[in-house]
């Protein structure tokens, strides 16, 4: 399958409006999908971080909303620049993760994955990051059956390199309780 860039430019562009300041008259939009996977595009445009401006992750909300018309899966994505981070400040600032965590009680979402964008000098393309445990009992990736698919589906694909540090991913990291792996 051919990865339609064109498209994807397309649907780009209600970010990129305003010098990526977007065009929604909204801070965020959930689209409902069909499947049990939700994308989240928390900096598809222009917002601060710690009181400075953040630059937006480039192509993530027209990526997001492309791989929603080809699966159906569901996504939540910045639309309009706002004064906080909706991934890195409090989970009432904003609303971002509220709203996705009211929307994760209230639909039957298997999967969550952000996406976010690399500067271009980072040895990485594909990052999957886990919290950091603070309990040993706490649960790993590695108990679910689907990663053995996705881990699978990168090497296939050929991915050079999968970065699987921890960093800072977890800073007021949101985890459904409610969402369940098969």
């Amino acid at each position: 399958m051919e990865v339609d860039c064109k498209r994807i430019e397309e649907l780009e562009k209600v970010f990129s409006a305003n010098h990526y300041n977007g065009s929604g008259n909204t801070a965020f939009r959930i689209e409902e999908g069909s499947v049990p996977i939700m994308l989240s595009a928390p900096h598809a445009v222009n917002h601060f971080r710690d009181g400075k401006l953040k630059a937006a992750d480039c192509y993530t909300g027209g990526i997001a909303r492309y791989l929603r018309e080809l699966t159906g899966c569901s996504i939540i994505y910045s639309a309009s620049f706002t004064e906080t981070d909706p991934n890195y400040d409090s989970p009432k600032a904003g609303g971002y993760k509220e709203s996705l965590k009211a929307y994760l009680k209230t639909h039957p979402v298997y999967l969550l994955m952000d996406l976010h964008g690399a500067a271009r000098e980072r040895e990485f393309a594909v990052e999957m990051g886990t919290a950091p445990r603070k309990r040993k009992e706490d649960a790993s990736l590695l108990q679910y059956p689907f990663v053995d698919d996705v881990i699978k589906a990168i090497l296939e694909e050929k991915f050079l390199f999968l970065n699987t540090e921890k960093k800072n991913i977890s800073k007021n990291v949101f985890l459904p309780q409610k969402i369940k792996i098969r």
